[in-house]
């Protein structure tokens, strides 16, 4: 298999994206937030942005710094439970409530994709 390469600044492109468009048009065409996923030789790397219309975000690029994890899925739920960290800091601080709500419905939704998926393994093992 050939593995991602990092750019001059060790950073690499993201595997894949699980992404939460924005429903505002045409803003900044940025996600609301997403999970942007890396895989290498030793695991998956997760990293996590978000980008709220009260200008409060975040983001980083993928780098052998970020913490390997053993599996995609495992991957996918330590990204769901940081920005789910992120998001209820955004409902406490009342600047982004609806948006901060609609992210973690998404966070729910992958969340229990996750769950099912690991119900299916299960049952086929």
């Amino acid at each position: 298999m050939s593995w991602p390469q990092p750019n001059a600044h060790g950073v690499y492109p993201a595997t894949e994206v699980l992404g939460l468009p924005n429903p505002r048009r045409g803003w900044r065409g940025c996600d609301l937030a997403n999970i942007r996923l890396l895989h290498l030789e030793d695991g998956w790397r997760c990293v996590t942005a978000s980008q709220l219309s009260n200008c409060s975000g975040h983001g980083s690029g993928l780098s052998k710094r970020d913490c390997p994890h053993p599996t995609r899925a495992a991957a996918i739920a330590a990204g769901a439970a940081r920005l789910r960290v992120r998001m209820e800091k955004e409902l406490a601080s009342w600047n982004g409530g609806a948006e901060a709500r609609a992210v973690l419905r998404w966070l729910d939704d992958i969340e229990r994709g996750l769950a099912e998926s690991d119900l299916f393994a299960g049952l086929a093992a």
